[in-house]
Protein backbone atom coordinates (compact mmCIF):
# COMPACT_ATOMS: atom_id res chain seq x y z
CA UNK A 1 0.00 0.00 0.00
CA UNK A 2 2.51 2.61 0.65
CA UNK A 3 4.52 2.21 -2.58
CA UNK A 4 1.03 2.54 -4.43
CA UNK A 5 0.63 5.63 -2.36
CA UNK A 6 4.08 7.03 -3.16
CA UNK A 7 3.18 6.32 -6.91
CA UNK A 8 0.06 8.39 -6.60
CA UNK A 9 2.17 11.17 -4.71
CA UNK A 10 4.51 11.52 -7.64
CA UNK A 11 1.77 11.17 -9.99
CA UNK A 12 0.06 13.82 -8.90
CA UNK A 13 3.04 16.16 -8.53
CA UNK A 14 4.22 15.50 -12.16
CA UNK A 15 0.43 16.65 -12.94
CA UNK A 16 1.13 19.77 -10.62
CA UNK A 17 3.81 20.58 -12.83
CA UNK A 18 1.55 20.26 -16.25
CA UNK A 19 -0.45 22.70 -14.04
CA UNK A 20 2.62 25.31 -13.62
CA UNK A 21 2.00 25.61 -17.73
CA UNK A 22 -1.62 24.79 -18.01
CA UNK A 23 -3.77 27.20 -15.80
CA UNK A 24 -6.63 24.88 -15.67
CA UNK A 25 -4.66 22.64 -13.44
CA UNK A 26 -3.53 24.39 -9.89
CA UNK A 27 -0.16 23.18 -10.35
CA UNK A 28 1.72 23.66 -7.28
CA UNK A 29 -1.37 23.69 -4.50
CA UNK A 30 -2.07 20.15 -6.13
CA UNK A 31 1.65 19.20 -5.36
CA UNK A 32 1.38 20.58 -1.89
CA UNK A 33 -1.68 18.75 -1.06
CA UNK A 34 -0.23 15.47 -2.42
CA UNK A 35 2.49 16.25 -0.10
CA UNK A 36 0.27 16.95 2.57
CA UNK A 37 -1.93 14.00 2.30
CA UNK A 38 0.70 11.34 2.00
CA UNK A 39 2.66 13.26 5.06
CA UNK A 40 -0.60 12.49 6.64
CA UNK A 41 -1.34 9.49 6.03
CA UNK A 42 2.59 8.16 6.72
CA UNK A 43 1.96 10.02 10.42
CA UNK A 44 4.56 12.79 9.41
CA UNK A 45 7.19 10.34 9.26
CA UNK A 46 9.23 11.20 6.61
CA UNK A 47 8.15 14.82 5.79
CA UNK A 48 7.12 16.62 9.09
CA UNK A 49 5.25 19.79 10.50
CA UNK A 50 8.00 22.41 9.74
CA UNK A 51 8.39 20.72 6.14
CA UNK A 52 5.02 21.14 5.12
CA UNK A 53 4.62 24.67 6.76
CA UNK A 54 7.64 25.97 4.45
CA UNK A 55 5.88 24.25 1.54
CA UNK A 56 2.53 25.54 2.39
CA UNK A 57 4.55 29.22 2.73
CA UNK A 58 5.89 28.51 -1.10
CA UNK A 59 2.35 27.47 -2.44
CA UNK A 60 1.05 30.80 -1.09
CA UNK A 61 4.17 32.22 -2.68
CA UNK A 62 3.58 30.64 -6.30
CA UNK A 63 0.11 31.56 -6.14
CA UNK A 64 0.92 35.47 -5.38
CA UNK A 65 3.54 35.49 -7.83
CA UNK A 66 1.82 35.18 -11.13
CA UNK A 67 -0.17 38.36 -10.62
CA UNK A 68 3.02 39.88 -8.82
CA UNK A 69 5.29 39.44 -11.47
CA UNK A 70 2.85 40.17 -14.32
CA UNK A 71 2.37 43.63 -12.44
CA UNK A 72 5.97 44.07 -11.89
CA UNK A 73 7.33 43.52 -15.43
CA UNK A 74 4.43 45.71 -17.05
CA UNK A 75 5.94 48.44 -14.62
CA UNK A 76 9.16 47.52 -15.65
CA UNK A 77 8.01 48.21 -19.39
CA UNK A 78 7.14 51.88 -18.68
CA UNK A 79 3.35 50.96 -18.59
CA UNK A 80 1.70 52.72 -15.79
CA UNK A 81 -0.11 50.79 -12.08
CA UNK A 82 -3.17 50.48 -14.36
CA UNK A 83 -2.02 49.19 -17.31
CA UNK A 84 -0.34 46.52 -14.90
CA UNK A 85 -3.32 45.84 -12.77
CA UNK A 86 -5.23 45.02 -16.49
CA UNK A 87 -2.95 42.85 -17.19
CA UNK A 88 -3.59 41.09 -14.24
CA UNK A 89 -6.76 41.12 -14.08
CA UNK A 90 -7.07 40.10 -17.82
CA UNK A 91 -4.66 36.73 -17.03
CA UNK A 92 -7.28 36.20 -13.84
CA UNK A 93 -10.42 36.45 -16.59
CA UNK A 94 -8.72 33.86 -19.21
CA UNK A 95 -7.97 31.33 -17.02
CA UNK A 96 -11.95 31.02 -16.80
CA UNK A 97 -12.65 32.83 -20.71
CA UNK A 98 -11.06 30.50 -22.79
CA UNK A 99 -8.28 28.04 -20.84
CA UNK A 100 -5.33 27.48 -21.22
CA UNK A 101 -4.43 30.21 -24.09
CA UNK A 102 -7.05 32.33 -22.58
CA UNK A 103 -4.54 33.61 -19.74
CA UNK A 104 -1.70 34.82 -21.93
CA UNK A 105 -4.31 36.38 -24.69
CA UNK A 106 -6.03 38.22 -21.68
CA UNK A 107 -3.25 39.13 -20.13
CA UNK A 108 -1.86 40.99 -23.36
CA UNK A 109 -5.47 42.72 -24.09
CA UNK A 110 -5.91 43.64 -20.62
CA UNK A 111 -2.98 45.33 -20.45
CA UNK A 112 -2.93 46.35 -24.04
CA UNK A 113 -6.62 48.27 -23.59
CA UNK A 114 -5.60 49.76 -20.55
CA UNK A 115 -2.43 51.43 -21.71
CA UNK A 116 -4.29 52.75 -24.86
CA UNK A 117 -6.71 54.16 -22.53
CA UNK A 118 -4.61 55.95 -20.77
CA UNK A 119 -1.92 57.48 -23.27
CA UNK A 120 -3.38 56.48 -26.73
CA UNK A 121 0.03 55.34 -27.89
CA UNK A 122 -0.35 52.10 -29.32
CA UNK A 123 3.88 51.87 -28.97
CA UNK A 124 3.90 52.26 -25.75
CA UNK A 125 0.99 50.37 -24.90
CA UNK A 126 2.75 47.18 -27.07
CA UNK A 127 5.77 47.49 -24.77
CA UNK A 128 3.68 47.39 -21.72
CA UNK A 129 1.13 44.07 -23.23
CA UNK A 130 5.04 42.48 -23.66
CA UNK A 131 6.50 43.42 -20.72
CA UNK A 132 2.63 41.73 -18.95
CA UNK A 133 3.61 38.19 -20.95
CA UNK A 134 7.33 38.22 -19.90
CA UNK A 135 5.96 38.52 -16.58
CA UNK A 136 3.26 35.90 -17.05
CA UNK A 137 6.51 33.40 -18.49
CA UNK A 138 8.68 34.68 -15.52
CA UNK A 139 5.60 33.25 -13.16
CA UNK A 140 5.27 30.12 -14.87
CA UNK A 141 9.16 29.12 -15.03
CA UNK A 142 9.36 30.05 -11.35
CA UNK A 143 6.25 27.22 -10.39
CA UNK A 144 8.39 24.98 -12.72
CA UNK A 145 11.16 25.22 -10.95
CA UNK A 146 8.90 24.97 -7.61
CA UNK A 147 7.70 21.96 -8.93
CA UNK A 148 10.63 20.05 -9.54
CA UNK A 149 12.00 21.25 -6.08
CA UNK A 150 9.37 19.99 -4.48
CA UNK A 151 9.48 16.55 -6.56
CA UNK A 152 12.73 16.02 -5.49
CA UNK A 153 12.46 17.01 -2.24
CA UNK A 154 9.79 14.23 -1.53
CA UNK A 155 11.50 11.98 -3.50
CA UNK A 156 14.82 12.87 -1.27
CA UNK A 157 12.69 12.68 1.84
CA UNK A 158 10.45 9.20 1.44
CA UNK A 159 14.00 7.42 -0.02
CA UNK A 160 15.33 8.21 3.52
CA UNK A 161 15.48 5.81 6.06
Amino acid sequence: MNTLLIILTIIAILIGLVGCVLPMIPGIPLAFAAIFLYSLYDGFAHIGASHLIILAMLTILSIVSDFVLIALSSRLAGSSKYSALGAAIGALLGVFIMPPLGILVFCLLGSFATEMYLVKDSKKALRAAIGSVIGLFSGMVFKLILGVSMLIFFIVKIAQV
